[in-house]
């Protein structure tokens, strides 16, 4: 998966999908909020008037091609209360919405995320890598394909001196979540299939892709 950092009005962000991470609402007052309930002619005001998005935790939405939007489709993720928001709640979400199909399907994706610690964008690329790991190597038939589409992963900050930071946060996160797979996908492997001298090739290949 290719990864891009843009600071940039996330409105001219081309991309297939447009994941914005919401805090909970009490009313619409974030200016790419107030864009995306005009580009959607009220959606966003009358899923917070009937309750069906106010952006609790675990709450999601899914817009299609908003107008004054380059994405084709924009998915709201709530984070609850803004006091209680940490880079766990953030882990969190990206798992929910990596899981989502409006994703999955999607070629490009670009996550807007309104916070500039750069922990919270490594908790970020964790969870939604990790919450699309799949161990299919010993599965059959439709269960062994790997349906998700996407390749490329646009991450939009609030500024542009930031995109240093949390770009090595990313990359950090990333390290982390491949590392954590790697782990289950060696713990899911038969003992059968993965035998000694197997497990000490792949060691041996991991640590000289590495230079160790």
């Amino acid at each position: 998966m290719n990864f891009r950092y843009v600071a940039e009005n996330p409105t001219g962000v081309v991309t297939d999908c447009l994941v914005c991470f919401v805090p909970q609402l009490e009313k619409i007052a974030d200016p790419v909020l107030k864009q995306l309930d005009q580009g959607t002619r009220g959606a966003v005001s009358h899923l917070l008037k009937t309750g069906e998005f106010a952006a609790r935790e675990g709450q999601s939405a899914l817009l299609l091609t908003p107008e004054g939007f380059k994405a084709g489709r924009v998915v709201l993720i709530g984070l609850g209360d803004q006091k209680k928001i940490a880079p766990d709640t953030y882990r969190r979400a990206a798992g929910r919405a990596g899981t989502m199909s409006a994703l999955t399907s999607a070629e490009s994706v670009a996550l807007l995320i309104p916070a500039k610690e750069k922990d919270i964008f490594q908790a970020v690329i964790e969870g939604y890598l990790l919450a699309g790991y799949r161990q299919r190597e010993f599965k059959s038939g439709a269960d062994a394909v790997d349906k998700t589409r996407t390749k490329n992963l646009v991450f939009v900050a609030p500024e542009k001196r930031l995109l240093k930071n949390i770009e090595a946060a990313v990359q950090r996160g990333r390290i982390i979540a491949e590392g954590q797979t790697l782990v289950r996908r060696l713990a899911g492997t038969p003992s059968t299939y993965l035998t000694p001298v197997l497990y000490t090739t792949q060691a041996q290949a991991l640590a000289k892709e590495h230079g160790l």
